[in-house]
């Protein structure tokens, strides 16, 4: 279930990264529009009927095993377009549409079984706002894969823990499928510490990259100003054909 703190421990980190200026800008959107963009293995988690779609910018710094950093710049912008699903395991998270970086190694590294593509992309912060934009170089995309969102920072702490923020923020899963297996990766960090914030969306061109109409409508918002991630893989499955229909059968019990 989703929740404000992570449901597994990481003991041995396959990846530190620590998240800077953390914009999530999510849209609500039919489940018929994101079904197809799923493997039919997971189920889409929905909230009162409906799937989400998030545009997640940020800063990021990346170090394999936790402690060796990726070659070229230690901070540098990543985006994810994300969309929430439950696992053949029972366990819920994200599933990536989208993952933009201006890091090749960072591309080259994930691109195997992860949506990764090199990006040109920006973060700015004029006062009380932080802009992302980016366009993407490799692998190009029709129409071309880009953003322009500008996020109006509001003060205090936000005060809409409710369960649908919960249900945006408060995921400890990621999974990525190369051919027949299935990776869950879990994740921990500190709970988000939210602030009020309103986006203006100047380009949404990515979501139609990826394959989604047009964002439906005017998107909420939430923004924190950094976490501190480890991350490590959780478990794995094998995928097999039964009387033409396909199953996971896990090979790895859940991490506690």
């Amino acid at each position: 279930m989703p929740s404000l703190t992570p449901d597994t421990r990481v003991a041995t980190p396959l990846i530190r990264q620590r998240w800077q200026s953390v914009s999530f800008v999510h849209w609500r959107y039919r489940a018929s529009d994101v079904r197809g963009l799923v493997p039919a293995a997971f189920e889409l988690d929905t909230f009162e009927g409906d799937a989400w779609v998030s545009v997640v910018a940020f800063l990021t710094s990346f170090a394999v095993g936790g402690v060796v950093p990726l070659p070229g710049r230690r901070i540098y912008p990543q985006t994810n377009v994300r969309t929430y699903v439950r696992a053949p395991d029972g366990t819920d998270g994200l599933w990536f549409l989208a993952l933009e970086v201006t890091n090749l190694a960072n591309v080259l590294l994930g691109r195997p079984g992860l949506p990764y593509g090199w990006s040109e992309m920006a973060v700015d912060r004029p006062d009380g706002f932080v802009t992302y934009r980016a366009r993407r170089r490799i692998p190009p995309t029709r129409p071309v894969a880009s953003y322009d969102i500008a996020v109006e920072l509001g003060s205090g702490t936000a005060d809409d823990q409710d369960e649908r923020t919960e249900f945006l923020t408060g995921r400890w899963h990621t999974y990525a499928k190369r051919g027949p297996v299935l990776v869950r990766f879990d994740v921990e960090h500190a709970p988000w510490r939210l602030v009020p914030a309103h986006a203006v969306v100047h380009d949404d061109a990515l979501l139609r990259a990826v394959g989604l109409p047009a964002a439906p409508a005017l998107p909420l918002t939430h923004y924190s100003e950094r976490a501190d991630a480890a991350i490590g893989v959780g478990a794995w499955s094998q995928e097999r054909r039964v009387s033409g229909s396909r199953l996971w059968r896990p090979t790895s019990k859940r991490a506690r």
